[in-house]
């Protein structure tokens, strides 16, 4: 639901001597742009599907919290991994092209922007950063989902965790001793009867 209300922006290169203002357009220095147009199509209608498939990487969801790997390592081996899974074909420069829009989309989607005069300013780690000095290497030393795992983990109630402990519960059962030394017996001969085949 974040991702319907969060602005919408389109993501340029800028250089130097770049002074155009675009409506809805963020240039950052650094920044590659879709060299193809198999890069064009994911990122204008694939891109939360993307997000999607890298939220779900069992990889991705021990690293979110961020405590012990870098958002760098997130960001350039953990996503583009993710990527060149997804989409096989796309070359080494295309997934960065990929994954440099995916990472700035969601860091600046999940940041507050803020307007001080005729300057914009987005909070990334907790700093403001005029949008104007953005550079790719700033983003990607932020943790583009911490976010969303913030979201998620503060939706975990004790009551949700009292239902999954009644669920876990609700599936044990009760053995004695003797029964738990029958059924180990029972499987390590099969065991040595399947190897033996």
């Amino acid at each position: 639901m974040e991702q319907v209300l969060a602005p919408n922006f389109k993501f340029k290169t800028r250089r130097f001597d770049d002074e155009k203002h675009e409506e809805g357009t963020i240039r950052i220095l650094g920044f590659k742009e879709p060299s193809s147009q198999r890069v064009k199509e994911i990122v204008e209608s694939d891109l939360n599907d993307l997000k999607a498939a890298i939220l779900q990487d069992k990889k991705m969801l021990q690293a979110l919290p961020g405590e012990f790997i870098e958002p760098e390592v997130i960001n350039k081996v953990m996503i583009p991994k993710v990527i060149q899974t997804k989409y096989p074909e796309l070359s080494d420069e295309e997934v960065e092209e990929i994954r440099q829009y995916v990472v700035t989309d969601s860091v600046i989607k999940n940041s507050e922007i803020k307007e001080v005069g005729d300057k914009r300013f987005v909070r990334m780690a907790g700093k403001f950063v005029n949008i104007e000095e953005l550079h790719i290497d700033l983003i990607d030393r932020v943790n583009p989902f911490q976010k969303a795992f913030e979201v998620l983990s503060k939706s975990v109630t004790a009551r949700l965790l009292k239902v999954i402990q009644e669920t876990i519960d609700a599936g044990r059962i009760q053995m004695t001793d003797e029964e738990a030394v029958i059924l180990y017996r029972d499987k390590k001969r099969k065991i040595c009867f399947y190897s033996n085949i």
